[in-house]
């Protein structure tokens, strides 16, 4: 067993894949989120099990991924614009901080990939299909590609619609991923 992460922005498949990944072991969902300090993200990662399919954690990066030399990383590809459609048809409010965190996260997915030659990419639209889900199975688990476990899962529209509430996100303010996306927030040009 590897341990490993997958990569994508919101409305990205993430959550689909941390089921669709949970076939030898259980693959948390924004999990790094959770996190008090990027050592902690690091001593987590030092279980040879240890893995989460997430969505922000990428824009802390540079904090723990240097750390994890032998941490396979994934990322799943999705244009921006599709991304921020799908976000406000789910619920998330039509603002320009949507937008603004949104594309930083897109930009510090590409600065990774960038940074790490051997991080294997995979395409929001192709994911649904066998040879890509296989690829992305064979690359996370090191192991044969099952297709019995994808066929009841690769129709299925996994999605996270869990939206906590504002008082449980500032709970985790002062955590490394949170902070840095609460920054960007404010930093986002022409919010009054």
């Amino acid at each position: 067993m590897s341990n490993f992460i997958v990569f994508g922005l919101p409305r990205s498949r993430t959550y689909w894949a941390s089921y669709f990944l949970s076939y030898d072991r259980v693959v948390p969902h924004c999990k790094l989120i959770t996190f008090p300090s990027a050592e902690e993200i690091i001593d987590y990662f030092q279980d040879p099990n240890a893995c989460v399919s997430d969505e922000v954690g990428v824009g802390i990066w540079h904090q723990f991924i240097p750390f994890l030399p032998h941490t396979k990383v994934a990322i799943i590809e999705r244009p921006v614009e599709e991304v921020i459609a799908a976000q406000i048809k789910s619920g998330v409010p039509d603002v320009p901080q949507t937008r603004f965190v949104t594309e930083y996260l897109d930009y510090k997915m590409k600065e990774l990939k960038r940074c790490y030659s051997d991080i294997q990419v995979f395409d929001f639209h192709t994911l649904s299909e066998e040879k890509e889900s296989a690829r992305l199975f064979e690359y996370c688990l090191d192991i044969p590609f099952d297709r019995t476990w994808w066929t009841p899962l690769v129709s299925r529209n996994l999605q996270n619609h869990y939206s906590p509430p504002a008082q449980e996100l500032l709970k985790w303010a002062d955590y490394p991923v949170m902070s840095t996306l609460i920054e960007v927030a404010r930093s986002c040009p022409n919010i009054s």
